[in-house]
């Protein structure tokens, strides 16, 4: 995954979904000022640094799509200001035809990183807050709210990072967050599938995180005692940090003692991932489980380092009579209120 990024230049268009006339950006971002350059960074590494982040190929269904705007700026035909003008008009093109779509600004940047040169889009979504205005009417001073819109500090839900040539072995790298809802609104992959034209597919990140997720839904939904969901777990996280691939069925072979929980499991990863040998994401499986985290029944949470977490004699986890564990953390030398 891309680590080193710098910014190179940006520009910034507003996109309103009222109908209004669109006005472009002529002036590139002042990426010299301290306060947007960390700004753009901020929001740009945290985009590349999420789970949620998808590997993609372009379906190459479009004319004058994303891809080629792109290869006219990476070939130099177009500069920033023209690009991020031409993104824009293709967003509110969009939003024109769904007024779903949340107004916002759009970043369009160019990175330099350790794969080569990166176009990176950014959707920041507005907020919607009320600010006091005051007034003086007939000598008669007022205080009254107005709706006042603002961009969001927090998080951004849609961004896409196109690259020079495959270093990565994809095209380009998506964040599309949707929300949640039993049945999929009209539009709401309007960002993949009609914007960027792409389509995602799955990586050996994805495979092995959703492989986790599902096994430890499976455990929690089992009738099994808190020692044997401890060392299923324990199971799990040493066999897929020793081996590059897994298979499922050997897996499951190992930390499942009853037949009937086992060919459930392999069922379920059968219907979700259509594969029982998975190429483990050796980079993520080890920032994953660089902390162990348990969240018992009675609100306490408990995080530790993993080597604490294996060593017997500073933290261990006992069984009690009555069906219920008991969890001890040893030797400590402080404790400091947060």
């Amino acid at each position: 995954m891309i680590k080193d990024i710098n910014i190179n230049e940006a520009v910034i268009n507003v996109v309103e979904n009222n109908g209004a006339e669109q006005i472009y950006n002529n002036k590139k971002l002042n990426i010299t000022e301290e306060n947007i350059y960390k700004f753009i960074y901020k929001h740009t590494e945290r985009c590349l640094k999420s789970d949620k982040l998808k590997y993609a190929n372009w379906k190459n269904e479009q004319e004058f799509g994303i891809k080629e705007l792109c290869n006219e700026y990476f070939e130099k035909k177009i500069d920033i200001i023209e690009l991020g003008k031409k993104i824009s008009e293709k967003m509110k093109s969009i939003m024109n035809s769904n007024n779903l779509i949340p107004s916002g600004d759009i970043i369009v940047e160019n990175l330099i990183t350790e794969d080569g040169p990166i176009i990176g889009i950014m959707k920041i979504d507005y907020i919607y807050n009320f600010k006091h205005i005051i007034d003086n009417e007939n000598n008669e001073v007022g205080v009254n709210l107005v709706a006042d819109t603002g961009l969001t500090s927090n998080k951004i839900k849609k961004a896409a990072f196109i690259l020079k040539g495959n270093a990565i072995d994809c095209d380009l790298l998506v964040l599309d967050e949707r929300a949640k809802s039993k049945s999929e609104d009209y539009g709401s992959d309007f960002f993949t599938n009609t914007f960027l034209d792409c389509e995602i597919f799955q990586n050996n990140r994805d495979k092995t995180k959703d492989f986790i997720e599902i096994t430890e839904k499976f455990l929690k939904n089992r009738d099994l005692n808190p020692i044997e969901v401890m060392q299923c777990r324990d199971n799990l996280r040493r066999t897929i940090k020793d081996e590059d691939v897994i298979n499922t069925e050997d897996i499951a072979d190992e930390i499942f003692r009853s037949k009937e929980i086992r060919e459930e499991f392999n069922d379920l990863i059968k219907e979700k991932l259509e594969d029982t040998e998975i190429s483990v994401d050796r980079e993520w499986v080890e920032q994953k489980f660089k902390k162990v985290k348990l969240k018992l029944d009675n609100d306490i949470e408990i995080s530790l380092p993993e080597e604490l977490y294996l060593d017997k004699n500073k933290f261990s986890v006992l069984k009690n009579g009555d069906n219920t564990v008991s969890v001890t953390i040893k030797f400590i030398k402080e404790i400091i209120s947060k």
